[in-house]
């Protein structure tokens, strides 16, 4: 049993009519889109320890109290960084490296080198961390040394 031929002949047309819907459609809304000058800033989104807490705006203040709590690690990791060490084997690992493991202290590492007796070149974490990474900057040493407890990444626009 065939399908009568006007049923047919109303659903290609009923087809033609939907496509050139569609297309005059799909173009007032791209002109409408385009038009409007929008932006939301930037966002970010908000690590603590790794875990994604949140989102926060450009500007917030939960965005400004994110970055209030960094600063003020950073400010009592410069404080510990800038302890003096207190055991005598962290001197000689942070001046000599696995030679450290030959001397008990640094005035016997320098009378077996037969040197005049000085202060080690490195004497807390601050000096240990600045020579390895080749920088002098105690705010960059500790930035690029310690992992704060937010870290932002910025979400891009979409276009």
């Amino acid at each position: 049993m065939g399908r009568p031929r006007k049923v047919i002949e109303v659903v290609e047309e009923a087809a033609e009519n939907f496509e050139s819907l569609e297309e005059s459609v799909v173009e007032e809304v791209e002109e409408d889109v385009s038009s409007v000058p929008f932006s939301l800033g930037k966002i970010y989104a908000v690590f603590e320890d790794d875990r994604l807490i949140g989102y926060a705006k450009e500007n917030s203040s939960k965005l400004a109290e994110y970055q209030k709590s960094n600063y003020d690690e950073l400010g009592e990791m410069l404080r510990r960084y800038s302890l003096p060490f207190e055991d005598e084997k962290d001197i000689l690992f942070a001046n000599l490296g696995s030679d450290a493991n030959n001397y008990n202290s640094w005035a016997q590492y320098q009378h077996q080198l037969g040197v005049a007796p000085s202060q080690p070149p490195v004497v807390n974490l601050l000096g240990y961390h600045g020579k390895r990474l080749n920088t002098q900057d105690p705010e960059e040493i500790v930035i690029r040394t310690h992992a704060f407890k937010y870290v932002f990444q910025e979400i891009e626009e979409l276009d």
